[in-house]
């Protein structure tokens, strides 16, 4: 009987201080918590930050080496995923800047996440976030971006209903001018080098290529701006096979061998990006 009892005992007072022991460390842990958020947020902000200066010297892969640490070390923070859509929207890969906002579906900017698809040649994603984006606040603005999506899929119909809606918010919007210019170039259906430009003026871009890409001699300056198409949808290889063709017709045009040195870099062919950027400065500076 006194041995139960005494067991009893022990028992109720090691779980006594089993509780109390739970008790202080939850505490210890609240009272650690926000001082470990904060040193955490620190140096991800130190990452992000040597990321942008390795972006500025034109170091993309020191960029995104630094940025790979914030994304191990901030794996619930969006401050790594920042990170990297300013990375990428300075390298002109708005689709995976878009990619990155998304992936935080409780705080996504229908607008600006819409927008960088548009701009990524993404459209039909693009659609259907402005669409929400117009539920959400039905300017002329929004309509325009959604116009542009659609007639960049070529649903003519549906983009000019679209471009109708934005003079009916804002008389005056010159975008509603430009791509009611648009609509009606898409209409006429002639597929000349000066439609191929106004499209480009307008954002108009598949159909853009279509008009250029179908004239039957391309100058450097064409290929030079097919080129720059490719390369904004992230096909870097055939952007480098654009830009090639243009330096053949043109091996003194500033503007391919600029674009070559990027996308060369963008490649991580140091060789060939250096090879380029070494022409880029005879050219420039001659004497």
């Amino acid at each position: 009987m006194i041995h139960s009892k005494i067991r009893h005992h022990l028992k109720t007072n090691f779980l006594s201080l089993g509780v109390l022991i739970f008790l202080i460390g939850g505490l210890t842990w609240a009272l650690a918590w926000p001082r470990l958020l904060s040193w955490r947020d620190s140096q991800l902000k130190t990452f992000v930050s040597s990321a942008q200066q390795s972006l500025e010297r034109g170091d993309i892969a020191a960029a995104q080496i630094e940025l790979q640490k914030a994304s191990v070390l901030g794996i619930y923070s969006r401050i790594p995923a920042d990170g990297w859509t300013d990375l990428y929207v300075k390298l002109g890969r708005y689709d995976k800047a878009a990619e990155q906002l998304s992936a935080w579906p409780l705080k996504v900017d229908n607008k600006r996440v819409g927008s960088y698809y548009l701009l990524g040649q993404r459209y039909d994603q693009a659609e259907q976030l402005l669409e929400q984006a117009i539920k959400q606040d039905p300017v002329a603005e929004n309509y325009a971006l959604l116009a542009t999506s659609q007639l960049n899929q070529g649903k003519l119909g549906p983009g000019c209903e679209s471009v109708a809606k934005i003079s009916k918010n804002d008389l005056n919007n010159l975008q509603g001018e430009r791509l009611t210019s648009a609509c009606q170039i898409l209409k006429a259906g002639i597929s000349q080098r000066k439609e191929a430009y106004d499209l480009l003026q307008l954002n108009i871009l598949p159909q853009a290529e279509q008009f250029l890409t179908a004239q039957q001699q391309l100058s450097p300056s064409d290929w030079a701006t097919l080129a720059n198409l490719s390369a904004s949808r992230g096909d870097y290889a055939k952007a480098i096979e654009r830009s090639e063709a243009g330096a053949k017709l043109d091996p003194t045009n500033v503007e391919l061998q600029a674009q070559l040195a990027r996308y060369y870099q963008i490649q991580n062919n140091q060789e060939q990006s250096t090879v380029h950027q070494q022409l880029l400065k005879l050219l420039r500076f001659p004497y």
